[in-house]
């Protein structure tokens, strides 16, 4: 066993001593124990009471930890961590960057993709993604079976859905992709911690019948819906010159606007977009640093303006390099601040918690109350963060990803003094590097000859 690390054994688990952020959404705090038991929340309250009600648990003492809930990353490609730092080498003053990055990078490298490559390559970024305070990635890109198997394999929770797209892109994932994936989800052969989305990949490469399909199947099913949506202003123009309406129009028309919908980036919608997207009542997710980095950021004030329900994501490792989304919180408040907007501590929670645990799942996630799924972060209370007059404040200020110690998924530690519990890290590193190596044969690509660009100073 890990030094200091207490399961679960079937009688519960008690943790003391900590303060316990029981909502994001609210700056609250209970000197209190909060109890776990068969991966769910079973108690929160005074210690002695918790401790006469499960006499048996295990107890662990927290004292100089905050527990928080489990973040929730919104929009991830994970596997997308071999082009880290891509985004950064674009040159800021070209203005065809959107295109360019994605027709001379990623299109190359992603034909060269294959099933076997998927699940090794997503090591680094959900490793990430918990040792910045997610426990859940909302997914989608190629050969997600690979995504799903590493997420299992870390214990990460994951919404995940295969890429699906008929006009255009690295890989064919029209109608024949979409049958497929069809007996994929009917035969989902995952972990619970693991669930289904339908994914269509963009407004300008899905049809509008299949568009019209996919959003019907994630009704039937009560999926959730996830695709990127006027996520450029080239794509909007490739919409009006081909539809003559706008890509939120176009989505709407189609009937994928639905209450849980999870639309992606927005950069070039308007008003009136917007206007529909509130209507439908679904969630607008945004990744201010990779849309900065990719294109530009979209016009906050409208968003705030017509008070649309808002997460927050990381994006890929291409055009944001870390899935830090406790950072990713902080740009978000600052980029509105320039806007003339101040978002609370208690915005910023509805953003990177209970908005998308909404759409995902209400009844299990976005909190940390009785019956909610036992998914939490323990922060050190460093004295680097200190005084911590306003808890909430400081976690997404002052805090950061730095001092996420401990991660428990589903009522299991995953993390455990920033080490991974479930696997090796030394192993993972050595099939990602394995996999990534494998994929710069296949690939001729400067990018990836890192060792023939390093510069010496």
């Amino acid at each position: 066993m890990i030094d200091g690390l207490l399961q679960d054994k079937g009688e519960g688990l008690l943790l003391e001593g900590a303060r316990i952020m029981v909502d994001l959404h609210h700056e609250q705090g209970l000197d209190a124990s909060l109890a776990v038991k068969a991966g769910r929340i079973v108690g929160i309250g005074a210690k002695d009471s918790l401790r006469q009600q499960f006499p048996k648990a295990e107890r662990l003492d927290l004292t100089d930890f905050t527990i928080m809930p489990g973040l929730i990353n919104a929009h991830t490609h994970v596997t997308m961590s071999f082009f880290r730092g891509l985004g950064q080498a674009q040159d800021a003053k070209d203005k065809t960057a959107d295109s360019s990055m994605i027709e001379n990078f990623f299109f190359p490298a992603e034909k060269a993709l294959t099933p076997e490559l998927i699940e090794a390559l997503s090591y680094p970024y959900l490793v990430d993604a918990l040792r910045s305070g997610s426990t859940t990635c909302v997914d989608a890109y190629f050969f997600m079976d690979g995504v799903a198997k590493a997420m299992d394999r870390l214990g990460v929770r994951g919404f995940i859905g295969e890429h699906i797209a008929d006009l255009g892109g690295p890989h064919p994932a029209g109608g024949e992709v979409w049958k497929k994936t069809r007996a994929w989800i009917d035969g989902w052969a995952y972990s619970s911690r693991v669930q289904p989305v339908v994914y269509a990949h963009a407004a300008d490469t899905v049809s509008f019948d299949l568009l019209k399909e996919l959003g019907s199947f994630a009704r039937s099913r009560n999926l959730p819906f996830h695709m990127h949506l006027s996520q450029t202003h080239g794509e909007r123009e490739r919409v009006l010159r081909r539809e003559r309406k706008s890509p939120v129009r176009y989505a709407h028309d189609a009937g994928v606007l639905q209450e849980r919908s999870l639309l992606v980036h927005l950069v070039s919608a308007d008003r009136q977009d917007l206007q529909l997207i509130k209507q439908s009542g679904a969630l607008a997710c945004l990744c201010p640093v990779s849309e900065i980095i990719y294109e530009e950021l979209p016009d906050l004030s409208l968003f705030f303006e017509e008070e649309l329900r808002l997460a927050l994501g990381t994006d890929a490792a291409a055009s944001h390099d870390t899935a830090d989304l406790l950072f990713e919180a902080k740009a978000m408040a600052l980029f509105a601040r320039q806007k003339k907007f101040q978002l609370s501590a208690s915005q910023l929670g509805s953003m990177v918690l209970h908005e998308a645990a909404k759409t995902l799942a209400p009844n299990d996630l976005g909190g940390l109350a009785v019956g909610k799924l036992a998914d939490l972060v323990c922060i050190r209370n460093g004295l680097e963060s200190e005084p911590q007059s306003r808890p909430l404040t400081n976690i997404f200020f002052s805090a950061a990803h730095r001092q996420v110690e401990h991660v428990m998924v589903d009522g299991h530690w995953v993390l455990w003094r920033r080490d991974l519990v479930r696997v090796s890290e030394s192993d993972l590193k050595e099939r990602f590097s394995l996999a990534f190596s494998e994929l710069k044969k296949r690939v001729n690509l400067p990018i990836f000859q890192s060792e023939k660009s390093l510069t010496t100073f």
